[in-house]
């Protein structure tokens, strides 16, 4: 009992240790999520709403952008968090994929579902 206890208590710690913050609102439908350290994906027969995931790269990072669709459009952005500076904005109304390369430190990708049916996934790693 002690341990699960504990478990639940450095559950926030650990998160705000990994430097991540993410909100989602909105509505999703059939939906399936995967999250790891570096990368956020989601498919899903509906979505209408708003996903942001904000990250705090120690390193100059490329993050890379796949979405599939089959109606409705996407909005992405991803963009410096303090500065707002832009690295990709665009509405979406096919299949996309992109790369961009962001300096270190704090950058925002957001995606909005406008009756968008498909999947997006944004994955990042340290550029080489």
């Amino acid at each position: 009992m002690k341990a699960g206890k504990l478990s639940l208590l450095t559950l926030p710690l650990l998160f705000a240790m990994c430097g991540c913050s993410d909100s989602e609102t909105g509505t999703f439908f059939l939906c399936i999520s995967n999250k790891t350290t570096n990368s956020v994906s989601k498919s899903y027969d509906k979505f209408e709403g708003k996903c942001t995931y904000k990250r705090d790269f120690k390193n100059e990072t490329v993050v890379s952008v796949v979405t599939t669709t089959k109606s409705g459009t996407l909005v992405l952005k991803v963009y410096n968090t303090d500065t707002s500076e832009e690295y990709y904005t665009g509405n979406l109304t096919e299949d996309f994929s992109f790369a961009v390369t962001v300096p270190s430190g704090k950058c925002t990708m957001s995606v909005e579902g406008k009756e968008h049916s498909g999947s997006f996934k944004f994955s990042w790693a340290d550029k080489q």
